[in-house]
Parts: C-alpha cells; sequence; structure tokens
C-alpha cells in the first residue's frame, strides 16, 4: 500500500509539471505571437548612406546626392517592411532628400533661405529643414533625370505639434508626410493628417540619428499615430517654394485657424 501511494504521487507529481511546462511554454507562444503582430514604428539606423564624407560632398555639391541615392536605396531596400517596403524609386528618393536635410545639422534657430546659406547654417529650425528637403531634390532631379513631383509645405500652431513646419509630397496617387526635423517619414496625406485620422504605427518610419528632440519625436509619432491633429491647428498651406520662403503678407494677416486662434504678430 505504500509503495502504491509512493508510486501515485510520483506520477502526480510528473502531471503537474507537463501541465505547468505546457502553460508556461504556451504562454512564451502567446507572447511572442503577439508581438510579432503588435503595431510598431519602423526604426532604420542608416549609417553608409549617412556618412560623414557623403553629407560633407552633398553640402559642397548638392547635385551629388543623386550620385549618393544608390547607398541609401541598397541600405534600406531589405530593411523596409510593409508598408515601406512598396515605396517606388521617386518615393526613396524624397525621403533620402528628407533625412539628409536632417543630416546637415542640428536643430536651432535660423533665418536662411536660400540654398547657399542653409548649406553652411550650423543649426537649423523646422522651416530651414523644410527648405533644404526641397532644394535638395530639385539639385537632384536635375542631375538624375526623375520627374519633379508637388511639395506642400504645411505649418501648424497651437495644437497637439506647437509651432512646426511639415511637407507632404504626392507621388503615384500616394502621399508622404515628411518631417526632416526629426528625421520620419509617414504615409498619410494631409486631409487625414489635419482631420485628425488615426495612423497605424507601422505606417511611420524613424530614420533619425540624433537623440536631439527625442520627446518631440514621440510627440509627432504620438500625435499622427492618436488623430491629435485638428483642422484648427493650421498655420500655413503652400505648395511652392517661392511662395513659402516670401509670403505676400506676414502671418498676421493669414486667414487661417492656426494664424487667427494663436494671435501670430509676424
Amino acid at each position: 500500500m505504500k509503495k502504491q501511494s509512493l508510486l501515485l504521487f510520483a506520477m502526480l507529481m510528473i502531471f503537474s509539471q507537463a501541465v505547468l511546462q505546457g502553460c508556461s511554454e504556451s504562454g512564451a507562444n502567446s507572447g511572442s505571437s503577439a508581438a510579432s503582430t503588435e503595431d510598431a514604428v519602423q526604426k532604420i539606423e542608416l549609417s553608409s548612406s549617412l556618412d560623414e564624407n557623403i553629407i560633407e560632398t552633398i553640402r559642397s555639391n548638392p547635385s551629388s546626392i543623386a550620385d549618393f541615392f544608390p547607398i541609401f536605396k541598397n541600405e534600406v531596400s531589405e530593411r523596409l517592411i510593409i508598408p515601406f517596403s512598396t515605396l517606388s524609386e521617386e518615393e526613396l528618393f524624397v525621403v533620402y532628400c528628407s533625412i539628409v536635410a536632417y543630416s546637415f545639422a542640428p536643430y536651432g534657430a535660423s533665418v536662411a533661405k536660400e540654398l547657399a546659406d542653409l548649406l553652411q547654417e550650423s543649426v537649423l529650425d523646422c522651416d530651414n529643414y523644410c527648405y533644404l528637403t526641397r532644394y535638395l531634390f530639385i539639385e537632384g532631379i536635375n542631375k538624375n533625370g526623375m520627374p519633379d513631383v508637388p511639395f506642400y509645405f504645411v505649418g501648424w500652431d497651437c495644437g497637439a505639434v506647437g509651432n512646426h513646419a511639415e511637407i507632404f509630397v504626392n507621388i503615384n496617387n500616394r502621399s508622404l508626410l515628411l518631417d526632416p526635423t526629426i528625421g520620419i517619414v509617414a504615409l498619410s496625406d494631409f486631409n487625414s493628417v489635419a482631420s485628425g485620422r488615426y495612423l497605424a504605427l507601422s505606417s511611420i518610419l524613424d530614420l533619425s540619428t540624433r537623440n536631439e528632440l527625442s520627446d518631440y519625436r514621440s510627440d509627432i509619432i504620438n500625435s499622427l499615430s492618436e488623430g491629435l491633429y485638428k483642422p484648427s491647428d493650421l498655420l500655413y498651406f503652400f505648395a511652392d517654394l517661392e511662395t513659402y520662403k516670401n509670403p505676400a503678407t506676414g502671418s498676421a494677416f493669414w486667414p487661417t485657424p492656426g494664424a487667427t486662434l494663436c494671435g501670430n504678430t509676424d
């Protein structure tokens, strides 16, 4: 009887360990599955295409950005996942121009507007990064023969992202949001962003290489994903670079909610 009791106890212990192990494995597998499908920002650490020597060469000869674009394309093509893995060559070139502009200088106050001045600035602000992105794109397509595409320069104020400038680019019926100030790109259009539509985190690509403005980068990403932008945040919307650089009137006279509600006095 005693032997039978010991045998029964041993069998129960083995069974209990098997059940516990099965639960543990099931939980681990479940967690792994959830992680693989979790919506997240795509983050790519760039190195070769943003090499310091490359940036300085582009600074001295902006049209050479077309020569270095293949390095960027090779560096990111195999690492991008859906939906960014479907970007066309033209879209990738726009993205490269944006991230090169971001790489030229850290954030800071600047009033430069012309290309020659922007190339020499030690710091740049959000408007400067947008000017520079467009200049680099024009310099590049003049050399590589890619077609020009519309750039829409959009300013926000008083809302979730404060006073800030971004770019929307439309290529082949798809829109990209470029934010060269913080080194991110999003697959979204102006109407969706301005109306506060939610954006999947996987539709945001982070190519930033500096820790500066990390909190603000998180704020922008959160504002896009949570749909925190509002129509009343709109400060300006310019469809060409020259008007953007030199608007006919100061912001105090712009008939936009961002200008009116935020009390701009420029």
